[in-house]
């Protein structure tokens, strides 16, 4: 299996965990869109490419996204709103009246940020969704046209107490 097809998994609403194997190079538009139970994903190293919406209308919360990620949409991910009702709905909105983002952290192994196709949606609050990055990268990402519109921190450095914990 090298992609996961267009509308795969397309509303399975209880589905709360994923494991792609490292065979997968592409995940196709809305592959996993309205899937409201999965909070987590981790995309591997081998996935090139991820398409529109692939991951619209979930309730993620955090991201992580390989080394080998050269271009994603920028629809991606769009839609992880908090809603009213556990099957979705309209969004929950803030004191503001903003859209309450689901997505917290983003975590990017790549060195050089991957190609954005089109433009991140602009919201007040991105800048409370953390995006890690490699240390050495901070900069590439700050400075990016559409990687910098989020709150770019280094990853993160494994210390030994994580380490011991992890195992």
């Amino acid at each position: 299996v090298t992609e996961i097809g267009i509308f795969a998994f397309l509303n399975c609403r209880e589905l709360s965990s994923v494991q792609l194997p490292s065979s997968i190079k592409c995940i196709k538009d809305v592959a996993f869109g309205g899937c409201h139970d999965l909070k987590n994903i981790i995309i591997p190293n081998s996935v090139k490419s991820i398409k529109q919406l692939a991951f619209c209308n979930c309730q993620l919360e955090k991201i992580v996204l390989g080394s080998g990620l050269e271009i994603i949409d920028a629809t991606a991910f769009d839609g992880n709103y908090k809603t009213k009702y556990f099957w979705g709905g309209e969004a929950l909105l803030d004191e503001n009246g903003q859209r309450q983002y689901t997505i917290r952290e983003i975590t990017i192994y790549r060195e050089t940020p991957p190609e954005v196709e089109g433009h991140f949606e602009v919201v007040p609050n991105q800048k409370e969704i953390i995006l890690y990055v490699p240390f050495y990268s901070v900069d590439k990402y700050t400075n990016h046209p559409e990687w910098g519109k989020f709150d770019v921190r280094p990853i993160p450095p494994v210390n030994d107490i994580m380490l011991t914990y992890m195992r």
